[in-house]
């Protein structure tokens, strides 16, 4: 009988991609948490994105900064002396993570485990020559272990050899305030989808239709006009932050807000809203969220203002803000995200 024991933490994704990597050896899983990681159902949200059954699980309560209590805790366990423990420590504390490994180290079917930030294996702390691959998760599966559902619509309203033509028309005449067919939306012959469409949902369905394409990313992988709902929420709707795309791509998320301005000057506050909103909406989504703006109009004209937008962006931690002209070479942009 195989073992896993895992530590809670807020960041539970280490916890679902090593569980996925193992669980076909596993048959019983334990959970060293914490009272607060209990408040905050961690170990729920793991079981639900991994679909394990209740019966399988088993969660142990510690004191997260207290070594010797933590020991404690661990003997007062009944522990068969011939199973195969797998031990994982990315997550918790330091003191759980030194606990658990000491605990466990004179087992001799023990085996300790650690996934490095940015690394897509798990190493063993106790072989050195031996390391796990962890898989891809899908998107509904990194929302849901942070704790999340979705609803999105991938259906583009119009073809996208419609949207690249705009963009097109946008990037030639150098401003969305130049193109006809954006200008003139507000004409009565224009239905209010028509309306919606050409005032930016088009730029929503070209980002979302290249950087699918660029980046071949499977259709569970990427979404477009997302919205998400906690699994805590006790309201009956979903949140009313809508992503414009997101998409999953070595198991990191990416979230990006389009916005198509059709004036010709623009105030601070519509280039900062929106850095303001995604990097609000980032925070909830992990450690490996990574949030994208895209401005269709020239920003990086101004000194000044360029340098308020990129000290905005190192405060708000926002991977990438883009304007009109580094568009231009959406390609390379696009491929030198990941």
């Amino acid at each position: 009988m195989t073992t896993l024991i895992s530590l809670l933490s807020d960041q539970t994704l280490p916890n679902v991609l090593f569980i996925e990597a193992v669980k076909t050896t596993v048959e019983t899983y334990i959970f060293m948490s914490t009272r607060r990681m209990e408040r905050e159902k961690k170990m729920d949200i793991i079981i639900n994105t991994c679909q394990l059954t209740e019966a399988q699980c088993k969660s142990i309560e510690v004191e997260p900064e207290h070594y010797d209590a933590i020991i404690k805790s661990l003997e007062a366990e009944s522990w068969n002396q011939t199973s195969q423990y797998l031990i994982h420590i990315t997550g918790g504390t330091k003191m759980m993570a030194l606990a658990v490994k000491d605990f466990f180290k004179p087992l001799p079917q023990s085996d300790v485990y650690y996934i490095p930030i940015g690394h897509q294996k798990a190493y063993s702390l106790t072989h050195n020559d031996k390391s796990i691959q962890l898989p891809q998760i899908h998107l509904n599966q990194y929302l849901s272990a942070h704790g999340y559902s979705f609803i999105h619509n991938n259906r583009p309203e119009q073809d996208h050899t419609t949207a690249h033509r705009l963009f097109e028309k946008v990037l030639t005449k150098g401003h969305p305030a130049k193109v006809d067919e954006i200008m003139h939306r507000v004409k009565p012959e224009y239905g209010e989808k028509d309306k919606r469409w050409y005032s930016g949902e088009w730029f929503e369905e070209w980002l979302y239709e290249k950087m699918k394409a660029i980046l071949k990313i499977p259709d569970d992988d990427i979404a477009m006009k997302v919205k998400i709902k906690s699994h805590r929420s006790e309201t009956a709707t979903e949140s009313d932050n809508e992503f414009d795309v997101m998409f999953v791509k070595n198991n990191k998320l990416y979230i990006v807000e389009a916005k198509v301005y059709s004036r010709f000057r623009l105030s601070a506050t519509f280039i900062t809203s929106p850095m303001y909103k995604i990097a609000s909406q980032q925070t909830v989504l992990g450690l490996h969220a990574h949030s994208i703006v895209v401005i269709l109009s020239p920003l990086w004209e101004n000194k000044s203002r360029t340098q308020r937008i990129n000290d905005l962006k190192r405060v708000l931690r926002i991977h990438q803000v883009w304007d009109l002209h580094d568009l231009r070479d959406y390609i390379r942009l696009i491929e030198y995200l990941i």
